[in-house]
């Protein structure tokens, strides 16, 4: 009773630390310490060459012998027993399970130590959308994912894997590395490795099906999966095979929640520095003041003069205005998160097979994966602002002549009203300028297609006491991207420019530029249909189709690799063998994307990608060593050192080496102390190095107009980039007290110094520096008239920046026998201290930014997130609640009082969300080896709104009170 008394005391304070909020500064650990969601027990064996398969801690007292081979965090030596010096954090089964997940990516991103950047919450328009690894916040191309310890075709243009194309039922587990594992792992391991091992031994049949609905009655969701594995030839073969299809119908945009349909956003002050006020004011109610979907005009003596759906003019009722945007007045449910999706839609097909033969010391296998996603996005079309100057811009507003025969008749009498009536010396209003918000045929659809296929095969053995791995890859990616009622921009400026014409004494409205006396104009006008501009059903069909286009991106990616591994233990010190791990990889990657040829020529009016025909491929070798130096002598239970370097020689970026260097101390059996510092590197990825000059678009503030407007940027790829390069270290320890069994505390902390950072420089930090007065940067920048209005910039990819991020992470878990079943808690938090980007304005810390970046700024990092759990379950039921908590933070640290970055409020409160789920056994044998399942989850229990003025999906839940239902089997 005692010793039960003892664990629930431990157990209540651990789940009461967890959920509570936080005092002092905790963050995610990574350790040896195995998940509090089952999986208790170390995992089976992993191939010898196979990357990190998992972290094993020594087995209590109690627990049977472990006598599998373990290869520990990311190194490629295999070992029984002892943990790694460098951190790493288990996922498994049936905490996916628990969260009735559709993708493994989604369970990833709860974890604090990644930055969930990428989802279908986050990713709301053009992007790449998926699930996506982003540990530590530095982008997901700096984070390797493995499949079985193999590296996954990529499958965007920068070199990513979007993790919802594995297929989540049959994996075993995940395990994530969070330190620089170049030396071990090669190119793109600067912030660690995310490595999936899927369940080879899979035998029976396994099956799950569920369904999901938000309180709100939308975002409903599905997934049925079916998988089933078997031996042959008297158990020397075995053979898996397994799909998944999964469906997402999405969430609509921000007015279908009470929240959003509070209108947060912020006002541009131009006059900052004289009126008293921050130069952007958030505030609720803030909507468009240039632009409606039938037209507005919003400067000149015609101001406030708006078109009905029908063409026909009333009154605007302005607010209180601030440039583009005004807080009130008429307009509501228009601004800058009209139409765009909380939620992406999407649909989902994963197939899988694998067989493995063993024949005496050697196994031979074989495994290919297919998946395919659509996604379909419904986006706003390009929207004209009214009040800004006109320029070549996509979104400067429409300038009407008086002469347009579409001027409806009240409008057309106030013009000559005016023109009659106007002060002595002003000038005849011959023009007005008219904004307009992309709707009726401009309500675009964005539909990508991401299609990966992939085969391996290989084999592995033991000879004369050294272990060997070779294996042989090649996986296609194939991305399609296309753009329904995207905007011909030069075709739109044509049509909207009317004039009449009399032809047998009948008026009829022509393209002006059809009349024109150059040849070319009329040529380049040939087919031009006028449109009307006024009202949103007043256009003809044709004219619909002359000024819009579909846009289409047809992108393949392709990879192979082939490569071998040997791993022996020559000798042996006083304190145990030392082992030796060597190896050698080649890998080639080639991209090839194929836009339309509106698209090749930039005629659209945003998104308009470029030809790209670019390759590289790689030859690596790696040796690495680890030591024994003590062993089973007083403060030192263990003490080995483990060294690794790498050498690559990249066709594009020339040779570089990786090293590792780690010590792993065991003072006591209780405590561990563990440390590593590494050189990682990240070598460019193709769409850096060759793509030509790609359209975007991104607002910016202006210092020199005082204006926040859209302008057009280009980036461009440049061969002549060179790898990044990181400096890590991980320092910490494990506490597994004897005295507590199954209470297990890592504590790590972090330091990445990159250098070298390859980037686009962000729209608005290229205008900023040439200001302040970087001429180089001012060369990128197209501004026709002095003082007036940018029309595009250039931002192509150079090694620009520095970027450091230090924190620590924390993972605390105990587990312990409660009744018929376990009960176990676990608690992971990641506290970032620092979190800076050093560009040609200086250095500054993002760490405690959780606001959405504005004008296309740098993205910050919350400074402290926790994901806690508490479970209980039986062979008969089970029950689990998490709690993941984001910390308060700011909108913008930048931000300086008084200046061009000031801001009225600049403080995002923090959030907690609690997640409930549960599991019913309907059937079982007496073994627990078949059972039926009933399982179900309620996300967002309390139903809590994100924090003002969260938008994007990145922290913070959107969509609100959800639930999941469903059943799984297996036989």
């Amino acid at each position: 009773m005692r010793v039960a008394s003892t664990r629930l005391a431990l157990l209540s304070g651990i789940a009461f630390a967890a959920m509570a909020p936080p005092g002092p500064s905790f963050a995610q650990q990574q350790g040896a310490a195995a998940p509090a969601d089952g999986a208790s027990e170390p995992p089976d064996a992993a191939p010898a060459g196979s990357p990190i398969p998992a972290p094993s801690s020594p087995p209590a007292p109690s627990d049977p012998p472990v006598e599998a081979d373990i290869v520990v965090s990311g190194s490629r030596i295999v070992r029984d027993g002892f943990n790694a010096p460098t951190p790493i954090s288990v996922i498994g089964a049936e905490q996916v399970q628990n969260r009735a997940a559709i993708s493994i990516g989604s369970v990833l991103q709860e974890a604090p130590a990644f930055r969930p950047s990428q989802n279908p919450s986050a990713a709301r328009t053009f992007t790449n959308s998926g699930y996506y690894a982003d540990l530590r916040g530095l982008d997901a191309n700096r984070t390797l994912v493995l499949v079985d310890g193999h590296r996954f075709v990529p499958t965007s243009n920068v070199g990513t894997v979007d993790l919802s194309l594995i297929p989540t039922f049959l994996v075993e587990r995940a395990e994530v590395v969070t330190g620089g594992a170049s030396a071990a792992w090669g190119s793109d391991a600067v912030a660690g490795v995310v490595n999936i091992i899927l369940d080879h031994k899979l035998t029976g049949l396994r099956g799950e099906a569920q369904a999901g609905i938000s309180e709100e009655g939308d975002g409903y969701n599905m997934k049925v999966a079916l998988g089933g594995g078997t031996s042959f030839a008297d158990g020397a073969g075995h053979i898996i095979l397994g799909a998944e299809y999964s469906y997402d119908e999405g969430v609509g945009d921000n007015y279908t929640r009470d929240w959003g349909r509070e209108e947060w956003w912020f006002v541009t002050n131009p006059n900052f520095a004289t009126n008293g006020q921050p130069a952007r004011i958030w505030t609720k109610n803030v909507h468009y003041a240039s632009q409606t979907p039938g037209g507005l005009i919003a400067t000149g003596p015609l101001r406030g003069t708006a078109f009905a759906p029908d063409g026909t003019p009333f009154q605007f009722n302005f607010g209180e205005v601030w440039g583009d945007d005004q807080i009130g007045g008429d307009g509501y449910g228009i601004g800058s998160w009209t139409g765009v999706n909380i939620r992406q839609p999407h649909e989902r097909v994963v197939a899988m097979g694998r067989v493995s033969f063993e024949s005496g010391d050697t196994s031979f296998f074989a495994e290919g994966n297919y998946a395919h996603v659509d996604w379909t996005v419904p986006s706003i079309g390009t929207r004209n602002f009214g009040t800004q100057s006109p320029s070549t811009s996509a979104f400067s507003p429409i300038v009407v002549s008086a002469d347009n025969p579409f001027i409806p008749a009240a409008t057309r009498a106030a013009i000559d009203n005016y023109n009659a009536a106007r002060p002595a010396g002003a000038p005849a209003l011959t023009s007005f300028q008219l904004g307009r918000f992309g709707t009726e045929n401009f309500q675009q659809i964005v539909s990508k297609a991401n299609e990966t296929a992939r085969g391996l095969i290989g084999a592995e053995g033991s000879f004369g006491g050294i272990k060997w791995d070779v294996y042989a890859q090649y996986g296609q990616n194939r991305f399609i991207r296309g753009v329904i009622g995207q905007r011909i921009e030069a075709n739109w400026r044509r049509a909207i420019d009317v004039v009449n014409v009399t032809q047998n004494g009948v008026s009829i409205p022509v393209c002006r530029d059809l009349l024109s006396p150059n040849a070319a104009i009329r040529n380049a006008a040939a087919g031009c249909v006028p449109y009307n501009i006024f009202g949103t059903g007043t256009a003809s069909d044709a004219a619909k189709a002359y000024v819009t286009g579909l846009s289409l991106q047809h992108q393949k990616t392709t990879q192979t690799v082939v490569a071998g591994n040997l791993q022996a233990e020559p000798f042996s010190t006083w304190a145990g063998p030392v082992s030796i791990a060597t190896g050698i990889e080649y890998r080639r990657e080639t991209l090839l994307s194929i836009p339309s040829p509106l698209e090749a020529a930039r005629a659209f009016s945003s998104a308009n990608s470029a030809f790209v025909d670019g390759s590289f491929d790689v030859k690596e070798g790696y040796v690495e060593l680890l030591v024994p130096l003590a062993a089973d002598r007083p403060f030192f239970r263990h003490l080995d050192v483990n060294a690794a370097a790498r050498y690559a020689d990249y066709s594009g970026a020339g040779s570089v080496w990786t090293w590792k260097a780690g010590v792993n101390w065991s003072i006591t059996d209780e405590f561990r102390v563990r440390a590593t510092r590494s050189r990682d590197v990240r070598a460019p990825n193709l769409t850096e190095m060759f793509t030509p000059e790609r359209n975007q678009n991104a607002r910016i503030i202006d210092p020199v107009t005082n204006t926040a407007y859209t302008v057009r940027t280009f980036s461009v790829g440049n061969r002549n980039l060179e790898p990044e390069v990181a400096n890590s270290l991980t320092a910490g320890f494990v506490y597994q007290p004897q005295w507590a069994s199954g209470l297990q505390l890592s504590v790590d902390y972090y330091d990445i110094d990159i250098d070298g950072v390859i980037n686009t420089s962000v729209a608005q930090v290229v205008l900023d520096s040439c200001v302040a007065g970087d001429a180089s940067r001012c060369a990128f920048i197209t501004r026709p008239v002095a003082n007036g209005p940018i029309t595009e910039m250039v931002t192509p990819y150079l090694n620009l920046n520095r970027f450091q991020t230090s924190g620590v992470d924390i993972e605390l878990s105990y587990r312990m026998p409660l009744g018929a079943g376990n009960l176990s808690t676990r608690l992971l938090a990641t506290y970032v201290w620092d979190y800076r980007l050093t560009d040609t304005t200086g250095a500054i810390d993002r760490s405690g930014q959780n606001g959405t970046p504005v004008n296309g700024g740098t993205v910050g990092m919350v400074d402290l997130t926790m994901n806690a759990t508490i479970a209980y379950d039986t062979d008969d039921f089970g029950v689990n609640l998490q709690a993941r908590y984001i910390n308060d933070g700011k909108i913008d640290t930048a931000a300086v009082p008084g200046t061009a970055t000031s801001l009225n409020i600049n403080r995002i409160p923090s959030r907690i969300y609690f997640n409930l789920g549960g599991k019913l056994v309907l059937t079982r044998s007496e073994d627990n080896d078949k059972k039926v399942e009933l399982f179900g989850t309620i996300d967002n229990l309390l139903d809590t709104d994100p924090p003002f003025p969260s938008f994007d999906g990145t922290y913070y839940d959107l969509v609100g009170r959800a639930y999941r239902l469903g059943v799984r089997f297996r036989y």
